[in-house]
């Protein structure tokens, strides 16, 4: 058995390149959100969330519900979005 005292300081080699290593990819393709048209409320995890219904640049609208969470890059389509929702629920 060996101890901590057969241990020794890693010292990386800078001299050499390393050419195995994968490419990175790049990132996965994103699509523009134009205007959330719908929302709802989905279980999840014990808990509800709000999924949206989004209109896609050069895409449409489509049958998926998205969560907030993936609307992060989207943050002015989806504060007009609730100031809308707001001035609705004002009106009534």
């Amino acid at each position: 058995m060996l101890s901590i005292a057969h241990l020794e300081p890693y010292q990386s080699d800078t001299t050499q390149e390393r050419t195995d290593l994968e490419p990175l990819r790049g990132d996965p393709e994103e699509f523009e959100v134009e205007e959330i048209v719908d929302q709802h409320r989905e279980r999840h995890r014990k808990k509800y969330r709000l999924m949206y219904q989004c209109r896609w640049k050069n895409e449409g609208v489509t049958n998926e519900w998205i969560p907030e969470s993936d609307l992060r890059n989207a943050k002015e389509v989806l504060d007009a979005w609730k100031l809308k929702q707001k001035e609705w629920k004002t009106r009534e």
